[in-house]
């Protein structure tokens, strides 16, 4: 029995010890294994930079999600996170005035050097590394561009509209809050060569047709533009043939690395745009969306009814890469726009009005080598519109359409020697009908045309570098079959590096611009006109003072030729006698004018400092009528334009830009004379009278918030911070006893605070 109870105790004390021995020496081999593995780290370093330039970002806000650390860009741009746990990690990157940024990393115990670009604004972007540098034209004298962040700020927060950011550029003449319509050396908007993506963008406003004192806002949301380019002078006329400048907006690509969403509300408008991947990195969408709620502001607050339209626009973007050599996009815009005024009931007052615009486009570009590129095009674009007056009658009703095929070609022949070329072919088509009297509408008569047109043209050009001097010798044929005209359009740039901080650019050339159809098939149209004709001739020198300031000076002279007129559209005083607006005169080819000027431009652009621009002009626009020998001062004739626009980033998360513009405005248009009294009368003498001085100081500030992987933007703009009351043309009415003109001048926006807010996830 012994034996039995001191066996199991033997063996019961050796396994015990054994157990402990043993599990000690797996504690002592496991557990260094286990320390390793809970404590391991690696650095993070890198740079962000900005997409398009990549100049380096200081003071950027970097943080690492899971362990949450952050760190701020130096001067360069650089950042680095030490003892940061290997694995999967994810790093948020927040600067004011740029894209929320998520980037997904893993990290290995070698650690992760990452380049991060951030693209300006807040909406669509591609996270990946493509510099685009700048959108300078080679030759063009008189250029400027904006970058997304700059459209978004001088845009306005009232009504987000780019054209209204372009009215602060060099050279531009814009003085009347209501239009986002804009001239540029004395052309106004109908002779502007104005694309999107490459594609005629003429019927993309918001718009209330047929009324002289109404309003504009561009279809085109600010969040969804990368960029827009304005040509000032002679150009590459590669579009559409028109005498003025061109103005080119190019709209964003979705993000290819991951879906991301925005959410915009302020004081009259609300938009939502989201975009995202497609197979992989192979492609991405976007889609915007933006209803407005102006008319309830311009009722409300600003008491007035006359400009109170609402509307609502949609865009969408899908681009994809077959492969390498293949790159595909579509895109859709559609707007819409409604006039409506309650307790209207009479056949002179506008009571409802609506106007639609689209656009459709398709785009194939094949890279068949290294030097040689395609780009096939597909584009249907118009418009129509709607008016009725106080009795629910049709007074104004209207379609316009451009469809059209274009192919573009880009051959690298050699060193320094590049070819451009391509051709069209457009159906235009419009349908006008007018009562004799529109109720706003000046021009008296009616309208009943339905006509189309196939229009067909062709360009071709040669850049060729010799060392420091590019020259662009180019031309372009059109046929327009409505009127049968054949036009050829040749042009010259040069473009001298004198040496890395001087550039000599020289440019001529002739446009041409065929008639609208109401001037060749409308009740006061006239069959056998011909294309309108412009020389320009610019010399420009432009410099650089550092890395991040230049300037630009640039002379030009605009010779212009068979300019389209419509004779006794004004009132006017002949020998002593007024004698009323003509109701049966026809369009015809009788003026010949010129345009004159000096512009300069200091620009600075430095993400981490004072950026911006001051810029001048000097200039002046006068035509003849060489039938009646007339000579006079043009519609968009503005002697002097001042516009000053500065940015500073106070810290990542807040900004603080300014606006300040100033025109010594335009004329009146017709035969109006003022007296020193205030009072307007009936004249001998066209455009003598002047709309007085346009003056005008916008604020805006703007502070961010983040929180987990989501960002808030709080803005605040004050528009006319002054308060300045400025004023605008409308259609006077006039006493045929007295002679006087009553009213020929309105009041525009009086001091405007708006609120709104921008949320990223």
């Amino acid at each position: 029995m012994s034996l039995a109870l001191s066996s199991p105790a033997r063996v019961t004390h050796g396994t015990v010890g054994t157990f402990v021995r043993a599990t000690m020496a797996l504690l002592l081999l496991v557990a260094p294994s286990s320390t390793v593995a809970q404590t391991a780290t690696a650095a993070i370093t890198g740079v962000v930079v900005d997409a398009r330039t990549s100049q380096p970002l200081a003071g950027a806000l970097v943080e690492v999600k899971s362990p949450p650390q952050s760190a701020v860009t130096d001067m360069e741009g650089r950042f680095r996170f030490d003892a940061v746990p290997v694995g999967s990690r994810e790093l948020l990157v927040s600067l004011v005035g740029y894209a929320f940024a998520k980037y997904e990393i893993e990290l290995t115990l070698e650690g992760v050097t990452q380049t991060i670009p951030l693209t300006e604004g807040t909406a669509a972007y591609n996270e990946s590394m493509t510099v685009q540098g700048s959108a300078r034209e080679a030759g063009v004298a008189g250029q400027q561009s904006l970058g997304s962040a700059e459209l978004r700020q001088l845009g306005g927060m009232t009504l987000d509209d780019p054209l209204r950011a372009v009215q602060s550029l060099s050279g531009v003449n814009a003085s009347d809050d209501f239009y986002g319509e804009l001239a540029v050396r004395g052309n106004g908007f109908r002779q502007l060569n104005y694309t999107l993506d490459g594609v005629p963008a003429r019927f993309l406003l918001h718009t209330i047709k047929l009324v002289a004192d109404g309003g504009s806002v561009s279809m085109i949301n600010s969040d969804v533009l990368d960029h827009a380019a304005l040509l000032r002078g002679a150009y590459s006329q590669r579009f559409d043939q028109r005498l003025g400048a061109a103005l080119g907006f190019v709209s964003s690509e979705g993000s290819r690395e991951r879906a991301r969403y925005n959410l915009t509300a302020s004081g009259t408008s609300v938009s939502m745009t989201a975009d995202g991947p497609l197979r992989a990195t192979r492609g991405s969408w976007l889609v915007s969306a933006r209803r407005s709620y102006l008319d309830v502001f311009l009722n409300r607050v600003l008491q007035d009814s006359s400009q109170a339209f609402g509307f609502a626009d949609l865009f969408s973007k899908v681009v994809y890469d077959p492969s390498e050599r293949h790159h595909i996009e579509t895109s859709l815009l559609l707007g819409r726009s409604l006039f409506e005024k309650d307790h209207v009931d009479s056949p002179e007052d506008l009571e409802r009005a609506t106007h639609v615009g689209w656009m459709a486009t398709a785009a194939w570009r094949h890279t068949l080598s290294p030097k040689l590129a395609l780009t096939h095009r597909v584009f249907l674009t118009g418009e129509s519109y709607d008016n009725r007056d106080g009795l629910d009658a049709q007074v104004g009703t209207g379609r316009a359409a451009d469809s059209g095929y274009r192919m573009d070609l880009g051959y690298t022949a050699g060193t320094g020697r590049v070819f451009e070329g391509g051709w069209s072919i457009e159906r235009l088509e419009s349908r006008e009908q007018h009562a004799f009297q529109v109720p706003g509408w000046p021009i008296f008569g009616g309208e009943d045309f339905d006509s189309h047109a196939v229009k067909v043209g062709g360009y071709g050009q040669l850049a060729w570098t010799v060392r420091s001097v590019t020259l662009t010798p180019g031309g372009r044929i059109d046929r327009y079959g409505l009127t049968d005209d054949w036009s050829v359009s040749p042009w010259l740039q040069v473009d001298w590096r004198a040496s890395p901080d001087l550039t000599v650019a020289f440019n001529t050339g002739l446009h041409h611009q065929f008639p609208e159809f109401a001037e060749v098939v409308g009740r006061r149209g006239q069959a056998g006109l011909h294309p309108e004709r412009a020389t320009p001739l610019d010399i420009g020198v432009e410099g650089r003072l550092s890395a991040t300031t230049q300037w630009q000076v640039t002379v030009y002279d605009r010779e212009e030729r068979d300019v389209v007129d419509l004779p006794d559209q004004y009132v006017r005083l002949v020998d002593g006698v007024l004698r009323p607006q003509s109701i049966t005169s026809r369009y015809d080819n009788r003026l010949e004018g010129s345009s004159r000027g000096v512009e300069l431009m200091l620009q600075r652009k430095s993400p981490g400092a004072l950026s911006g621009w001051i810029a001048y002009s000097f200039a002046r626009t006068r035509y003849k009528d060489h039938v009646t020998g007339e000579i006079f001062d043009g519609d968009f004739d503005q002697r002097h334009t001042l516009s000053v626009f500065g940015r500073r980033r106070l810290s990542d998360r807040m900004s603080v830009n300014s606006r300040w513009r100033f025109g010594s405005n335009r004329p009146i248009a017709g035969y109006l004379e003022s007296l020193p009294d205030g009072r307007f009368f009936v004249g001998a003498a066209r455009n003598a009278a002047r709309v007085p001085a346009y003056f005008r100081w916008d604020v805006r500030v703007d502070r961010t918030y983040t929180w987990g992987s989501r960002r808030l933007t709080l803005f605040g703009e004050v528009a006319n911070l002054l308060d300045r009351e400025n004023f605008r043309q409308v259609p006077p009415l006039i006493d045929f006893r007295t002679g006087e003109a009553f009213e020929p001048l309105q009041s525009m926006f009086p001091i405007l605070p708006s609120v709104g807010a921008t949320l990223e996830f």
